[in-house]
């Protein structure tokens, strides 16, 4: 079978159809099923980039950071979503686990904090809804960036993320530190460092030649360099090796 028949025969299963006879220089006949909340051009699907992305939902993974008050520092979290501000199909928070879930909290453990009643949760889902109106997310200090993965590789590495770390009430193995750096003991880590953890490998795991995942635009995050402090594989495969 040749490559063009084997392009014209999966992508109706995505509901669009492809004009090329390869797929690197492809152009898509069907409008992209979101409409133009990725794109005011319907038929820039994945970019224009086939070979290298795939998004059968038409929906987007975000690295979002917002200011937290404190020492002028950023916490970053991440979404998957149809657009910016646009309702959410995952979303992964993280922070402290005691000390009221205070940023400023010394001790304790850093755990998956989406769908509890702290603040971070509170703050990272008014955040995402402020996004909806560009210029008032850039007057509050939010910002965002896409990251390059497929939105069901970000929330199968956030499942796995959020099951190492733990919760509130069962927290995990990493402890929490509000500010970390390349100095830091290596079980401890912040919220930047488990979001970006996240995204990075995301991005790895879909496309490994790809450079790191960027930051979002003036993003003051510390603790980002320290993604490597948060376990993002399954520790019963990584047993069996």
């Amino acid at each position: 079978m040749s490559f063009k028949t084997i392009w014209r025969a999966l992508l109706p299963l995505l509901g669009v159809w492809l004009l090329s006879a390869t797929a690197a220089n492809a152009m898509f006949l069907s409008a992209d099923p979101i409409g133009t909340r990725d794109d005011p051009n319907l038929y820039v699907y994945v970019g224009l980039d086939p070979v290298n992305r795939f998004d059968p939902t038409g929906e987007e993974s975000w690295l979002v950071s917002r200011p937290i008050g404190i020492a002028d520092s950023d916490h970053m979290f991440v979404v998957v979503a149809d657009a910016p501000g646009a309702p959410i199909q995952a979303r992964f928070s993280y922070g402290p686990d005691r000390s009221g879930f205070d940023f400023a909290a010394r001790g304790g453990n850093l755990v998956a904090l989406t769908g509890t009643q702290s603040p971070t949760n509170r703050d990272d889902l008014a955040a995402w809804g402020a996004l909806s109106d560009p210029a008032a997310a850039a007057k509050a200090g939010i910002s965002m960036v896409q990251i390059n993965a497929s939105d069901a590789t970000v929330i199968s590495v956030g499942n796995q993320v959020n099951a190492n770390l733990g919760t509130p009430a069962a927290p995990g193995p990493v402890r929490y530190a509000p500010v970390t750096n390349p100095m830091t003991r290596s079980n401890t880590a912040n919220s930047n460092s488990a979001a970006y953890a996240v995204a990075n490998t995301a991005t790895k795991a879909d496309n490994p030649s790809a450079p790191a995942q960027s930051l979002p635009a003036g993003a003051r995050a510390p603790g980002w360099g320290q993604h490597g402090h948060v376990p993002t594989d399954d520790p019963d495969r990584r047993r069996q090796r």
